[in-house]
């Protein structure tokens, strides 16, 4: 009939159901790909943040090393800060040679001589525990040092340590870690005396 419009003029021209309306799903490309943009911006952002944050902390962890044989807590506010990181521990690969390697001869020092203290030896084993408990003990080892003229001195400051004193036991946990890499060096057993392996035997067993 000549009188009645066709249905299908007008609507012809419009996207989706014919009412002006897109079809059920047209856009959610678009949606999804700027759900998926804010997503990674605000990831990204959160690393920068946590990044920038650390590269900031790292400096005081550096300056606390050289403290660390004249300030009772400052081995109590360098554990604070690394453990902030026990989630993003690759934070601190960077730096890692640069914390542990100061606090490394600090303990060989300590096997060597009686310049320093007890006290000392124990900030020490804290910070070095810790770095130990937030990164993994055997990114930490591979900075420490591993010569065999270190086994003897490593054995006497072991053997002075109390194992029944609660409060040395990281002392006594660094210490071992320490001669874990010791009894690897090549041609160990064939350099140290009979005495020597006696006590390392006596340790493990």
């Amino acid at each position: 009939m000549n009188g009645t419009p066709d249905r299908a003029e007008g609507t012809g021209s419009a996207e989706g159901t014919g009412f002006g309306l897109p079809e059920p799903g047209a856009g959610d490309e678009g949606g999804s790909r700027l759900a998926d943009d804010a997503c990674s911006e605000a990831g990204s952002e959160g690393e920068g943040q946590s990044f920038a944050t650390f590269v900031a902390e790292v400096g005081q962890l550096k300056d606390m090393v050289k403290l660390m044989d004249r300030e009772e807590n400052v081995d109590a506010r360098m554990c604070a800060i690394l453990e902030r990181y026990q989630e993003q521990p690759q934070l601190l690969d960077t730096h890692i040679e640069s914390l542990v390697t100061p606090l490394a001869e600090t303990l060989r020092s300590a096997c060597r001589s009686d310049d320093v203290t007890e006290s000392q030896i124990r900030r020490t084993c804290h910070v070095l525990y810790v770095l130990t408990k937030v990164r993994g003990f055997k990114v930490v080892i591979k900075f420490f040092p591993h010569s065999v003229a270190d086994l003897e001195p490593c054995l006497d400051l072991l053997d002075k340590q109390n194992a029944k004193d609660s409060e040395t036991w990281e002392t006594r946990y660094v210490l071992l870690l320490w001669l874990s890499i010791l009894v690897m060096v090549p041609c160990f057993f064939c350099i140290c005396s009979q005495c020597i392996r006696t006590r390392v035997h006596q340790l493990v067993c």
